[in-house]
């Protein structure tokens, strides 16, 4: 069988870091160098938002089961949890990140920071616990 290509985002202005589908695969969550994160719909190819709330580039991204929050990680040593509507509701500082991901239940905020440990994330309390590697 031969895919085609349904669209093509360049949003963006430098290389692309990280895509992350809503849990209802009804919008994507771009973050590159550029140090912006960008909210598509994969069904039209438009781009539906861009949030400038990063200083440097945009490492990661994970969504809450909510399909209206995500988390964003970058190397500016900041991670924000936000609504789709650009509404910040957490913002973790200190903390440069390489990779972050949120359990399939959105409790637990599980962080790779370019160090050699991980941290975890109670999202319910914002309580983070260490766990050596």
């Amino acid at each position: 069988k031969d895919y085609k290509i349904a669209h093509r985002f360049t949003a963006h202005q430098g290389s692309v870091a990280f895509v992350s589908f809503s849990p209802d695969s009804q919008l994507f969550l771009s973050g590159g160098s550029d140090g912006a994160l960008r909210l598509f719909d994969p069904q039209n190819g438009t781009a539906v938002r861009t949030f400038s709330v990063h200083s440097n580039s945009v490492t990661c991204g994970a969504w809450l089961p909510d399909n209206l929050h995500f988390v964003s990680g970058s190397v500016d040593k900041t991670m924000i949890l936000m609504d789709i509507n650009g509404h910040e509701s957490h913002k973790w500082t200190d903390i440069p990140v390489h990779d972050l991901k949120i359990s399939s239940d959105g409790s637990l905020l599980i962080v790779l920071p370019f160090e050699k440990h991980i941290l975890i994330y109670d999202l319910n309390k914002l309580e983070e616990k260490e766990v050596k590697i």
